[in-house]
Protein backbone atom coordinates (compact mmCIF):
# COMPACT_ATOMS: atom_id res chain seq x y z
CA UNK A 1 0.00 0.00 0.00
CA UNK A 2 2.70 2.58 0.68
CA UNK A 3 4.61 2.01 -2.49
CA UNK A 4 1.00 2.67 -4.37
CA UNK A 5 0.41 5.89 -2.14
CA UNK A 6 4.05 6.87 -2.79
CA UNK A 7 3.21 6.43 -7.11
CA UNK A 8 0.23 7.76 -6.41
CA UNK A 9 1.80 11.33 -5.20
CA UNK A 10 4.93 11.21 -7.72
CA UNK A 11 1.52 10.88 -10.32
CA UNK A 12 -0.20 14.34 -9.03
CA UNK A 13 3.22 16.16 -8.74
CA UNK A 14 4.18 15.32 -12.33
CA UNK A 15 0.04 16.23 -13.32
CA UNK A 16 0.17 19.71 -11.85
CA UNK A 17 3.91 20.17 -13.95
CA UNK A 18 3.89 22.81 -16.31
CA UNK A 19 1.33 22.87 -19.22
CA UNK A 20 3.12 24.19 -22.47
CA UNK A 21 1.30 26.10 -25.72
CA UNK A 22 2.94 26.73 -28.64
CA UNK A 23 3.77 30.77 -29.69
CA UNK A 24 5.82 32.87 -32.14
CA UNK A 25 6.45 36.55 -32.05
CA UNK A 26 4.71 37.70 -35.12
CA UNK A 27 7.08 40.28 -37.06
CA UNK A 28 4.10 42.10 -38.78
CA UNK A 29 3.45 43.26 -35.73
CA UNK A 30 6.48 44.96 -35.59
CA UNK A 31 6.47 48.50 -36.48
CA UNK A 32 9.10 49.57 -39.34
CA UNK A 33 11.13 52.56 -37.35
CA UNK A 34 8.73 53.91 -34.77
CA UNK A 35 9.16 53.74 -31.10
CA UNK A 36 12.31 51.93 -29.31
CA UNK A 37 9.41 50.30 -27.38
CA UNK A 38 7.37 47.97 -28.79
CA UNK A 39 4.30 46.04 -27.31
CA UNK A 40 3.39 42.69 -29.64
CA UNK A 41 0.83 41.07 -28.51
CA UNK A 42 2.79 37.90 -26.22
CA UNK A 43 6.06 40.30 -25.63
CA UNK A 44 7.91 43.70 -25.42
CA UNK A 45 10.50 44.16 -27.59
CA UNK A 46 12.88 47.02 -26.61
CA UNK A 47 16.10 48.86 -28.09
CA UNK A 48 18.61 50.26 -26.57
CA UNK A 49 19.04 53.34 -29.17
CA UNK A 50 16.31 55.77 -30.56
CA UNK A 51 15.71 54.27 -33.88
CA UNK A 52 13.10 51.88 -33.17
CA UNK A 53 13.18 48.38 -35.41
CA UNK A 54 13.70 47.73 -38.78
CA UNK A 55 11.24 44.86 -41.01
CA UNK A 56 10.18 43.32 -43.85
CA UNK A 57 6.64 41.60 -41.73
CA UNK A 58 8.85 38.25 -41.65
CA UNK A 59 11.93 38.88 -39.81
CA UNK A 60 13.13 42.26 -37.86
CA UNK A 61 16.15 43.89 -35.55
CA UNK A 62 16.92 46.68 -33.98
CA UNK A 63 18.30 49.76 -35.79
CA UNK A 64 21.43 51.70 -35.22
CA UNK A 65 21.80 55.33 -36.00
CA UNK A 66 23.48 54.05 -39.50
CA UNK A 67 19.97 52.61 -40.37
CA UNK A 68 21.78 49.21 -39.73
CA UNK A 69 21.19 45.99 -37.79
CA UNK A 70 23.57 46.34 -34.71
CA UNK A 71 21.96 47.80 -31.90
CA UNK A 72 21.38 46.12 -28.90
CA UNK A 73 17.39 45.10 -28.34
CA UNK A 74 15.62 42.61 -25.79
CA UNK A 75 12.58 40.94 -25.88
CA UNK A 76 10.91 40.74 -22.28
CA UNK A 77 7.84 37.71 -22.76
CA UNK A 78 4.30 38.35 -21.45
CA UNK A 79 4.97 35.14 -20.32
CA UNK A 80 7.42 32.58 -18.88
CA UNK A 81 9.00 30.77 -21.56
CA UNK A 82 10.66 27.21 -22.49
CA UNK A 83 11.68 25.55 -26.27
CA UNK A 84 12.92 29.04 -27.86
CA UNK A 85 14.05 28.29 -31.13
CA UNK A 86 14.95 31.59 -33.55
CA UNK A 87 16.77 31.84 -36.54
CA UNK A 88 19.24 34.37 -37.57
CA UNK A 89 19.58 36.19 -41.42
CA UNK A 90 21.31 38.29 -43.40
CA UNK A 91 24.47 37.80 -41.26
CA UNK A 92 27.76 38.99 -43.53
CA UNK A 93 31.36 38.41 -41.71
CA UNK A 94 31.81 40.12 -39.11
CA UNK A 95 28.57 39.98 -37.42
CA UNK A 96 28.29 38.56 -33.93
CA UNK A 97 25.34 38.80 -31.63
CA UNK A 98 25.31 37.42 -27.45
CA UNK A 99 22.21 36.40 -26.56
CA UNK A 100 22.03 36.02 -23.14
CA UNK A 101 18.55 34.35 -21.78
CA UNK A 102 17.42 35.21 -18.41
CA UNK A 103 14.60 34.48 -15.63
CA UNK A 104 13.46 36.67 -13.13
CA UNK A 105 17.01 38.63 -13.87
CA UNK A 106 19.21 36.32 -12.98
CA UNK A 107 21.19 34.99 -16.01
CA UNK A 108 20.63 31.36 -17.39
CA UNK A 109 23.21 31.29 -19.99
CA UNK A 110 24.51 32.94 -23.38
CA UNK A 111 25.20 32.06 -27.06
CA UNK A 112 27.34 33.85 -29.47
CA UNK A 113 25.79 33.93 -32.83
CA UNK A 114 27.86 34.48 -35.79
CA UNK A 115 26.26 32.48 -38.73
CA UNK A 116 22.77 32.45 -40.70
CA UNK A 117 21.50 29.38 -39.19
CA UNK A 118 18.40 28.07 -36.97
CA UNK A 119 19.63 28.30 -33.45
CA UNK A 120 17.88 26.05 -30.62
CA UNK A 121 17.97 27.77 -26.85
CA UNK A 122 16.02 25.24 -25.45
CA UNK A 123 18.61 24.18 -23.09
CA UNK A 124 18.48 27.36 -21.19
CA UNK A 125 15.55 26.00 -19.81
CA UNK A 126 12.34 28.06 -18.48
CA UNK A 127 12.69 32.17 -19.40
CA UNK A 128 11.24 35.63 -19.50
CA UNK A 129 13.66 37.53 -21.35
CA UNK A 130 16.15 37.49 -24.27
CA UNK A 131 18.79 40.00 -24.84
CA UNK A 132 21.20 40.46 -27.63
CA UNK A 133 24.13 42.37 -27.62
CA UNK A 134 25.49 43.01 -30.70
CA UNK A 135 29.23 43.03 -31.16
CA UNK A 136 28.78 43.53 -35.26
CA UNK A 137 31.32 45.14 -37.36
CA UNK A 138 29.34 44.38 -40.39
CA UNK A 139 25.65 45.21 -40.79
CA UNK A 140 24.31 42.78 -37.80
CA UNK A 141 22.15 39.98 -38.22
CA UNK A 142 18.09 40.16 -38.64
CA UNK A 143 15.72 37.74 -36.81
CA UNK A 144 13.12 35.72 -37.94
CA UNK A 145 10.67 32.56 -36.78
CA UNK A 146 11.22 33.38 -33.07
CA UNK A 147 9.33 30.60 -31.79
CA UNK A 148 8.51 29.07 -28.07
CA UNK A 149 6.25 27.46 -25.59
CA UNK A 150 4.62 29.70 -23.27
CA UNK A 151 4.45 27.72 -20.13
CA UNK A 152 2.02 27.61 -16.87
CA UNK A 153 1.84 26.23 -13.62
CA UNK A 154 -1.74 25.21 -14.29
CA UNK A 155 -3.00 22.05 -13.13
CA UNK A 156 -4.76 20.08 -15.93
CA UNK A 157 -8.42 19.29 -14.76
CA UNK A 158 -9.01 16.28 -16.28
CA UNK A 159 -5.65 14.20 -14.87
CA UNK A 160 -6.49 15.49 -11.35
CA UNK A 161 -10.12 14.73 -11.13
CA UNK A 162 -8.85 11.63 -12.48
CA UNK A 163 -6.19 10.75 -9.65
CA UNK A 164 -8.98 11.79 -7.04
CA UNK A 165 -11.00 8.90 -8.35
CA UNK A 166 -8.73 6.57 -8.34
CA UNK A 167 -7.18 7.39 -4.23
CA UNK A 168 -10.89 7.02 -3.93
CA UNK A 169 -10.97 3.55 -5.62
CA UNK A 170 -8.11 2.29 -3.88
CA UNK A 171 -9.63 2.88 -0.47
CA UNK A 172 -13.04 1.81 -1.07
CA UNK A 173 -11.11 -1.72 -2.27
CA UNK A 174 -8.68 -2.14 0.47
CA UNK A 175 -12.03 -1.15 2.97
CA UNK A 176 -13.76 -4.42 1.11
CA UNK A 177 -10.72 -6.89 0.81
Amino acid sequence: MKSILQASVLLFFAMISMNSQSAMIDASEVVYGGSSVQVLSNATITSSGSDGFWTNGTAFCAFAPDSSCEQDWSIDFADNISNLFMTSMGVSTGDSVTVSAFLDGSLLGSQIVTTAAIFDFSSFGILDRIEFDDNSTAAGIGWQNITFDVVSDVPAPAPLALLVLGLFGLGVTRRTV
